[in-house]
């Protein structure tokens, strides 16, 4: 109801219009599907056509950007993104090989807390460990990160960490995607 996508919509119809920009020179993000789709849908009543803009949410972003480099990361470009469902099934098997009691941690309770450390950019190794629960936590987190790549999956939260991960770790990567978006808004 501000007009921010009215706002960015027009710039970037300015800038494809006026500037001589290529559409697939700019990245517009945002964080809603609905938002990405109407941005791309007005883009295109501008332009007659969107084709070659990036409109899209930062999650999927992210899913495009490590479907072509995530190789540089140890997983395959064919990874799988793991639901809710398959990400709690997935940790009542790492509590079970820990030996660690529904009474001390439920499935849920763990993924509450890993997907609470990934919201804050951390990594299993960066986690304080200052008491048993949050050794616990930590221990967790490692052996569900663990099993996620062996399986060759990512949950929600990852496509933001290792995106971030791969062009921290990975310069060049960072160079090549920033030759390809000139613009970013």
């Amino acid at each position: 109801g501000s007009g921010k996508t009215r706002a960015l919509t027009r710039r970037v119809a300015w800038m494809i219009r006026e500037c001589g920009v290529a559409p697939y020179e700019i990245l517009a993000v945002t964080f809603t599907n609905k938002a990405a789709g109407e941005m791309r849908e007005r883009v295109g009543e501008l332009l007659g056509s969107a084709d070659g803009l990036w409109v899209s949410t930062f999650h999927s972003a992210c899913v495009r950007i490590l479907r072509r480099d995530i190789g540089y990361l140890g997983f395959d470009t064919h990874f799988s993104i793991y639901d809710d469902s398959d990400q709690e099934r997935l940790l009542k098997d790492v509590l079970k090989q820990l030996e660690v009691s529904d009474r001390f941690m439920k499935p849920r309770a763990a993924a509450a807390a890993i997907d609470s450390a990934k919201n804050r950019g951390l990594f299993p190794e960066d986690l304080p460990r200052t008491d048993s629960q949050s050794e616990l936590v930590a221990q967790v987190y490692a052996r569900y990160q663990k099993r996620l790549q062996q399986a060759n999956a990512l949950d929600f939260g990852d496509l933001l960490m290792q995106t971030q991960r791969l062009f921290d770790d990975h310069p060049k990567v960072l160079d090549s995607w920033r030759k390809r978006f000139r613009y970013i808004m």
